[in-house]
């Protein structure tokens, strides 16, 4: 299990930074946009088994796009559910936008672009 805290980044773009770089990119080949201006605080906790991972995110606002350019890097060509815990957020892809609170779930595929945005603090499980 691996747990990642950015609270001791000095300033708010290295603390995004640091979430766009090791999280968005690494992780799940998305790019991300932060929503609010000044601190950006965000948590992840990842637990492997098999050839799965379930990943806890709890993040500040923003929205996060895997656009044409990211599913042409062939990064990831995988399925991700992602299961709402607290907070709202709305998931695009393919013409179709889900509201998600908490409770709900959606399915992205990769292999198409997707857009999901946050307007508030977001707790989500994402398989």
């Amino acid at each position: 299990m691996l747990f990642e805290d950015v609270s001791s980044h000095r300033n708010a773009r290295d603390r995004f930074r640091r979430f766009q770089d090791d999280f968005c990119r690494r992780e799940f080949g998305v790019t991300a946009q932060p929503l609010t201006k000044g601190m950006f605080s965000w948590q992840s906790q990842h637990v492997n088994f098999g050839q799965f991972q379930l990943t806890e995110l709890i993040c500040d606002p923003l929205e996060i796009s895997h656009s044409n350019t990211d599913v042409g890097s062939g990064q990831s060509q995988s399925y991700f559910v992602t299961f709402q815990l607290s907070g709202r957020s709305i998931v695009s892809q393919q013409g179709r936008d889900s509201n998600l609170d908490p409770g709900d779930f959606s399915i992205v595929d990769s292999r198409f672009p997707y857009r999901i945005k946050y307007d508030e603090p977001v707790r989500r499980l994402i398989l």
